[in-house]
């Protein structure tokens, strides 16, 4: 399992959101389909291998419709879970994480088809397999 696969399912698991599913606020990796409009979606940008010295790029994007509000309390719940964190893992048999480091914070990233919001914000993940 990738390092962005465990991050989607952390994600999914601390914020009780479905994993991968058809319902509003599912998380997913990799790939984002165009529903369900509200959705969380994490990147690999510069995806290492275990162990790399400059870590894992990670980049993780939340799509909502006109709730302007559920994009942003989604960035700040993931803000917590994320930003500076040491020692954990994603999974329960995922790689050990030393820790993640924020490069850029959440920022609205435009509109999309359907007047879509979309917020990205871009992580470093230095980890072990």
């Amino acid at each position: 399992m990738t390092i962005i696969e465990q991050m989607a399912r952390y994600l999914a698991a601390k914020l009780a959101l479905p994993f991968e599913g058809a319902a509003s606020g599912a998380v997913f990796f990799g790939y984002l389909p165009a529903a369900p409009v509200k959705a969380i979606c994490v990147y690999a940008r510069d995806l290492r291998a275990p162990g790399d010295q400059d870590g894992a790029r990670v980049q993780i994007v939340i799509r909502s419709d006109a709730d302007g509000a559920w994009p942003l309390e989604k960035a700040v719940e993931i803000m917590r879970l994320l930003d500076e964190r040491r020692d954990l893992l994603f999974t329960a048999d995922g790689d050990y994480i030393s820790r993640v480091e924020t490069e850029s914070g959440f920022e609205f990233a435009g509109l999309e088809n359907n007047a879509t919001q979309m917020y990205a914000a871009n992580f470093r993940v230095y980890y072990c397999g």
